[in-house]
């Protein structure tokens, strides 16, 4: 049975005792299990369908969608602001409301090239200041030294 409502549900499992047998407590099991609906995920930005993808593999409702979202944020649970391209800041900060104040989670990633692309960690660098930068001057400076591993000057 797949239930049609969220909630919790009670399931036995009872299997007749077989003639003679005298120990019949293992013969009946019962666990509880819950039903929610899926998470609605929506990707901003998602470079050929690579993430929107794999959240489906993992069983989750997920579309790509554009900064258009805002009139419908409310029908997600998330939006992960991959490489959306730059709406500018009072439709970054509108976006960053309306989420708000639909309770919706959001998630901002970032790659390569980094802070000067409109990933969603670079636009909360350009509009909040926050966080102050990302790691990719470091990863710049181990990829930098790891050409020196074989130098006797290392």
């Amino acid at each position: 049975m797949t239930p049609q409502f969220e909630g919790a549900y009670n399931i036995t499992a009872y299997v007749p005792p077989k003639p003679g047998e005298e120990n019949v407590q293992n013969n009946v099991a019962s666990t509880t299990v819950y039903a929610v609906a899926p998470l609605r995920v929506a990707v901003l930005g998602d470079y050929n369908s690579q993430l929107t993808n794999l959240l489906k593999w993992f069983a989750l409702t997920a579309e790509e969608r554009g900064w258009d979202i805002m009139g419908e944020i409310k029908n997600y649970n998330a939006v992960i602001v991959n490489n959306p391209g730059d709406p500018g800041r009072s439709l970054f900060l509108a976006f960053l409301e309306e989420a708000d104040k639909n309770r919706v989670g959001l998630i901002f990633t970032s790659s390569w090239p980094g802070e000067n692309a409109s990933y969603g960690i670079s636009l909360l660098q350009w509009y909040l200041g926050d966080p102050q930068g990302s790691g990719m001057r470091l990863w710049v400076w181990f990829n930098l030294l790891s050409g020196f591993e074989g130098s006797s000057n290392f």
